[in-house]
């Protein structure tokens, strides 16, 4: 199953994907604590399908925006360990590729 949230066009993080679609774990969003903002709507990324690439360009924005002074590969291993929020009033919409019958 492939679940995907679709960013808003200002979002920072939208260039690094493409047309701001982002693997999520699971369409429904849930609470989280999130650095300087407090509790959130977040939705779990994906890390397991970001290319080699797209996980480096996401580590290295997190870091800069979150603590310029902690090294990359720790951030990266944090990020892997603990898993990566993304807060929903960054996201346009979510999709799914499951079928759904009403």
């Amino acid at each position: 199953m492939n679940n995907f949230a679709h960013l808003k066009a200002d979002c920072v993080f939208y260039p690094l994907f493409e047309q701001g679609w982002v693997p999520i774990k699971n369409i429904l969003n849930q609470r989280g604590m999130c650095l300087g903002d407090g509790a959130q709507e977040i939705y779990l990324v994906d890390l397991d399908k970001l290319t080699p690439e797209q996980f480096h360009a996401v580590a290295t924005l997190v870091q800069r925006q979150c603590d310029p002074s902690t090294p990359l590969d720790q951030c990266k291993s944090e990020m892997r360990e603990r898993g990566l929020p993304l807060r929903a009033k960054l996201v346009a919409s979510v999709s799914c590729d499951a079928p759904f019958f009403l």
